[in-house]
């Protein structure tokens, strides 16, 4: 019997202490720092930020699972795979160890 009460959907967080910070300080940073850093290593910066934040937003992609008997559906937004990234890093940082 399905019953659409039981679709779920992981949200995307956002609101975790570091996207907070990077949100909030990356584009001052731009700003006052990054002229500093080598012009071979400004675009790089930029992008792992970008990656960082958008880790598993599922405006980037994502991956549906639906059981077949209850219909229950579950979203998961793609990871970064980034070392900067304090989830995708973290996960890299247990492997290797």
């Amino acid at each position: 019997m399905y019953n659409s009460d039981m679709n779920n959907c992981r949200k995307y967080e956002s609101n975790k202490i570091i996207n907070v910070i990077l949100k909030n300080h990356f584009e001052e940073f731009k700003i006052s720092k990054l002229p500093r850093v080598r012009k071979e290593m400004r675009e790089h910066i930029t992008n792992t930020v970008q990656k960082a934040l958008n880790c598993g937003n599922i405006q980037y992609g994502y991956i549906k699972h639906k059981c077949l008997e209850c219909h229950e559906e579950y979203i998961h937004g793609f990871s970064c795979k980034s070392k900067f990234c304090s989830k995708c890093g973290r996960k890299y940082s247990l492997e290797w160890a």
